[in-house]
């Protein structure tokens, strides 16, 4: 318990933890107006409306989790934790799930900011279109999901690299252009990394189907929580190695 309430304490003290949380929030929640209002809001949207800024939340999801776990390591802070509590594999856990949680649960509130305001402004937003995977709660699902992986995966590389920067590069390469580029080549060596890669399982998992990514959806999930463990364990070891600066 003390570890988990240091690593808060430090998070959510720091304003640059902050920013990045108002950030998401308030992206997903003016995205979602703001399509509304072009589109006409004197109609029915379906819940998949709420989750129209979530790639750009994405963005600033990667880069938070980056930073904000990576700060304590880069600075030397993280010294001060281990003084009361040398167990620095559970405290990387804690601040894992400190971190994903934080930016998820800002992504949340900013769907429902986004949904609270296209009803104060006149539109209806069908909630139950949420069960339709194909066109309405699937996109909600693959936001989340891919929120929680690339959050894990950005801020497990960071703690490894002891820099934020880097884990920032590596996973806006492949979000950006990585993916990208092999669904474009076609060639069968490119479908098999597409199958291992982890935003294009997300998508895979969230909707159900995903025409690039050719797997089922049972081993999409085992990938994607075996690359969440990896990085973790990854993450986990060279801690335990690297001495206190």
């Amino acid at each position: 318990m003390k570890l988990a309430l240091g690593a808060a304490r430090e998070m959510f003290t720091a304003p640059a933890t902050w920013v990045y949380l108002l950030l998401i929030c308030g992206g997903m929640a003016t995205g979602a107006v703001l399509a509304g209002w072009a589109q006409g809001l004197d109609q029915t949207f379906d819940v998949s409306a709420l989750s129209i800024a979530a790639d750009l939340a994405t963005i600033v999801i990667i880069v938070g989790a980056s930073m904000m776990a990576a700060a304590p390591y880069s600075r030397g802070s993280i010294g001060f934790a281990y003084l009361s509590d040398n167990n620095r594999g559970l405290d990387l856990v804690f601040r894992l799930l400190l971190i994903v949680g934080a930016l998820v649960l800002a992504g949340i509130v900013g769907m429902v900011g986004g949904y609270l305001g296209l009803t104060l402004f006149g539109a209806e937003v069908d909630l139950s279109s949420f069960s339709d995977r194909a066109n309405g709660g699937g996109f909600i699902w693959t936001a989340l999901l891919q929120w929680t992986v690339l959050a894990a995966l950005a801020a497990g590389t960071a703690i490894a690299l002891r820099n934020g920067v880097w884990a920032v590069v590596i996973w806006m390469a492949d979000f950006f252009f990585i993916e990208g580029m092999l669904s474009l080549v076609g060639a069968d060596w490119a479908r098999a990394l597409l199958g291992v890669l982890p935003v294009g399982l997300t998508r895979l998992v969230g909707l159900g189907e995903y025409p690039v990514v050719d797997q089922s959806v049972p081993l999409a999930v085992g990938i994607l929580v075996a690359w969440v463990i990896a990085v973790s364990v990854v993450a986990s070891v060279i801690v335990r190695r690297r001495p206190v600066e």
